[in-house]
């Protein structure tokens, strides 16, 4: 991943995480008369910043999809993985997104 690129990712995921506080803070004010828009906003926020961070994270600097394979071996030119749930792009994000602010503890 380019400089410039991940610069990039960490600014948008930083606007979002600022927006995400004042929605959070209607939220919180509102309780349970909280608008519908406002908490589908909410998760859809914390959707983009698990998939900014899922990209931060699978990208290390000086490498590239070619170089992450599965199989160490084995070079291709296939878009990397990101994911085991293959087609189902959204409800990993979304699985993640609850996983990552369950309020369960273990």
């Amino acid at each position: 991943m380019h400089y410039e690129q991940r610069q990039h990712l960490e600014e948008l995921r930083n606007r979002h995480q600022r927006r995400l506080r004042e929605l959070e803070l209607q939220a919180a004010t509102r309780g349970l008369s909280t608008p519908p828009e406002i908490r589908m906003e909410i998760e859809d926020i914390w959707a983009e910043i698990f998939r900014i961070d899922t990209e931060l994270a699978h990208e290390t600097p000086g490498t590239s999809a070619i170089e992450r394979t599965p199989h160490s071996g084995l070079r291709h030119n296939l878009p990397a993985q990101t994911t085991l749930l293959i087609g189902r792009e959204r409800e990993a994000t979304v699985v993640g997104v609850h996983y990552t602010h369950s309020t369960v503890q273990y």
